[in-house]
């Protein structure tokens, strides 16, 4: 088992290793054509940013776990507003206010981490933040979507690709964290797996989203030209 933790824990240094060049090479030869790629960029870079402070903060903790929610609630902050802006044509009120309840939750379990459980028993750890963040940005991702098919006129492109994207992974999400329990505390090869998986995931998601930022960006001019 102590090979897969060695595997797994070298492999993931491949996010933070994808996402810094990505977000080098967009600063670098694309701007923005959209106002919601500002939010997409934003996004790689707030998970680069998490990603190397919960390893940074393993240098003086035992886990790493907070960082589940504080993720959780910038993923529901930033998706969720972008959703709000730019693609909910309907039901805003209503999604306000899901908005508004999830976040809620995500900071009063969060509290919880902090205040109550600084020195929990892991095999009874149980997070909900991932899960709820993820069916609210699910239903987001529908409802739009559905909105699209019922109006008459053209569906822009652009907009479909990301919403799909995000449906899609934020669906695998919710089916990946509704057992973290058994993620964090099992001792089985078979947890391993499927962190394997989750990471490919991650990483594919990743890379989608730097691909859908530099198709459909403009053309940044270079610095220095012969």
């Amino acid at each position: 088992m102590s090979n897969w933790i060695q595997w797994l824990d070298a492999a993931t240094w491949s996010i933070p290793i994808l996402l810094t060049l990505s977000l080098a090479a967009l600063i670098c030869y694309r701007k923005a054509a959209n106002p919601w790629d500002y939010y997409v960029f934003a996004y790689l870079a707030i998970a680069l940013i998490v990603d190397l402070s919960s390893r940074y903060w393993l240098s003086f903790h035992t886990d790493n776990l907070v960082f589940v929610h504080l993720y959780a609630l910038a993923e529901l902050t930033l998706v969720g507003i972008m959703y709000m802006r730019f693609f909910l044509t309907r039901l805003r009120k209503i999604g306000w206010l899901l908005l508004f309840v999830s976040g809620s939750f995500v900071t009063w379990e969060f509290a919880h981490h902090i205040l109550r459980d600084t020195d929990q028993d892991f095999s009874y750890y149980q997070s909900y933040s991932r899960v709820v963040v993820s069916a609210t940005l699910v239903a987001y991702g529908l409802i739009s979507l559905l909105q699209r098919v019922r109006r008459s006129e053209r569906m822009d492109n652009q907009k479909v690709r990301l919403i799909v994207a995000l449906t899609f992974y934020y669906s695998l999400n919710f089916i990946f964290y509704l057992p973290i329990n058994f993620f964090v505390t099992a001792h089985t090869h078979f947890k391993f797996l499927l962190w394997a998986i989750n990471l490919l995931v991650t990483n594919v998601f990743y890379i989608y989203l730097t691909l859908y930022l530099w198709r459909f960006g403009k053309k940044k001019k270079p610095l220095f030209s012969g």
